[in-house]
């Protein structure tokens, strides 16, 4: 049973290869374990959103589905892309060190050992614990493996759970590209259980790491890379929430891949980063609800930057690639979500001048109970107080390049999760003691990023 899981989830990594393959004109760019990486998210995205196209014409998920994508998407892939194909075993240089002594080459080597061996242990260790036990968690039983369930049994078409109230503990407008990615590994191996999707929590833990490096090789040398890839990889926040199968971890790799690839594009101006920030948005969007606030952010931030550097192609090329695919990539879901009865909370219609003066007093308790998972040394180390020394450390070097980009999004981005605190009709201690952390979680690997870009660039210019 768990051969077919693995399998399963080759198949989403192939699937994810070839996407990979079809949007990059210059895949030599990226470091295999780079191209690896992002195949996972790219892959998920893509074969979850086609299910649910199906889906909602009235088919049932089946083994097959994905195959036949596969073969559609490799002979694509082959046609359009045959030297993408052959880019696959070559690397282009990527960042490299300055050049260094003897001993200090020694050195340079023994760390990059050491951070190569905590890295592989770390992920090794928390896939163990992943897949020694069956998911059991409340939130994954009682809202993702339902919507799971009901995804591989019936139509969305013909479903009547989206429209039953009964069922508004499950949440009912939540996004499915996680019970999706359920539902394919189920049916893929035959039997829906809490044990066989666990492979779930390796796969996407092993796709964070391999992503994040992958970016951080983009803008940094290799201990560089490997240093605050282990610093992310050995928060227990991240490690505890893959193996138990929350959907904040892969969350966090389509937050990382949209934004830095709007990154990428804007300080190299290479047309291969931003059709993959449109994709990683997309499945940005089809992951949590925070997604689509995540995507206006993103947009809004990368609008702001092409207008001011007056460049007509990047704004044509911004709004197709950066705009208008990904939307079109997930509007299906927002019709269909649309007819979907709000029986649980809908921040986006309380955010209304007057709610906002209603519980204006409570801005000052949302800052302060910040503070509490900010300085979370059990879930977090030392990660946030490091962050905000080496932002406010090197804040006159990304100040002035495109880096601020990054810093923004963050900003907006924590402010958007407190304005929701601010509105939300549930107790607020309450409610940020159960979803504050899982929040955080979700800009943790771009914040990995941040801090490799700020240090990268203060060696520049010191």
């Amino acid at each position: 049973m768990h051969v077919r899981a693995w399998m399963a989830v080759l198949v989403i990594e192939c699937i994810g290869a070839c996407v990979l393959t079809l949007l990059c004109r210059d895949l030599r760019r990226w470091t295999m374990a780079g191209r690896l990486g992002m195949s996972f998210g790219l892959g998920l995205a893509v074969l979850t959103l086609s299910m649910f196209i199906v889906s909602l014409a009235g088919l049932r998920p089946v083994w097959w589905f994905g195959v036949v994508e596969l073969c559609a998407l490799a002979g694509a892939a082959a046609w359009v892309r045959r030297r993408g194909c052959s880019d696959w075993w070559h690397v282009a240089p990527c960042e490299t060190s300055p050049r260094r002594a003897g001993r200090a080459r020694l050195l340079e080597g023994i760390v990059n050992v050491v951070a190569v061996l905590f890295i592989t242990t770390t992920i090794l260790l928390a896939s163990a614990v992943a897949l020694r036990e069956p998911a059991v968690e409340w939130d994954i039983v009682s809202i993702w493996m339902v919507k799971a369930k009901v995804l591989l049994h019936e139509p969305v078409l013909t479903s009547t759970y989206f429209q039953d109230v009964g069922a508004a503990y499950s949440h009912l407008d939540y996004p499915l590209l996680w019970p999706a990615a359920m539902a394919w590994v189920w049916a893929f191996t035959g039997a829906s259980d809490p044990v066989t999707i666990k492979v779930l929590g390796p796969a996407v833990l092993c796709a964070l790491g391999a992503s994040l490096y992958g970016f951080l090789r983009r803008c940094t040398d290799v201990r560089g890379s490997l240093l605050f890839t282990a610093l992310l990889v050995g928060v227990p926040m991240v490690l505890s929430h893959a193996v138990r199968l929350r959907p904040e971890v892969i969350l966090s790799l389509y937050v990382l891949g949209s934004f830095a690839c709007a990154y990428l594009w804007l300080r190299e101006r290479h047309g291969d980063d931003l059709r993959l920030a449109g994709f990683f948005a997309a499945g940005m969007m089809f992951t949590k609800n925070e997604g689509a606030g995540l995507f206006v952010i993103l947009i809004v931030l990368v609008g702001v930057a092409v207008v001011v550097r007056r460049r007509p192609r990047e704004r044509i090329e911004a709004l197709v690639h950066g705009l208008i695919v990904p939307v079109a990539l997930t509007v299906a879901w927002f019709a269909f979500r649309a007819s979907i009865p709000k029986v649980h909370e809908n921040y986006l219609e309380r955010i209304r001048l007057s709610v906002l003066e209603k519980n204006i007093t409570r801005v000052p308790e949302v800052f302060t109970a910040s503070w509490q998972f900010f300085t979370d040394l059990r879930s977090w180390f030392i990660f946030w107080p490091l962050l905000a020394v080496v932002t406010i450390g090197t804040v006159r070097w990304w100040i002035r390049d495109t880096a601020w980009i990054l810093v923004a999004a963050i900003v907006l981005a924590l402010g958007m999760y407190g304005l929701t605190y601010v509105v939300t009709p549930w107790d607020l201690g309450e409610q940020m003691e159960v979803s504050a952390n899982r929040l955080l979680l979700q800009l943790a690997p771009l914040c990995a990023l941040i801090m490799a870009v700020q240090v990268r660039l203060g060696r520049l210019d010191p």
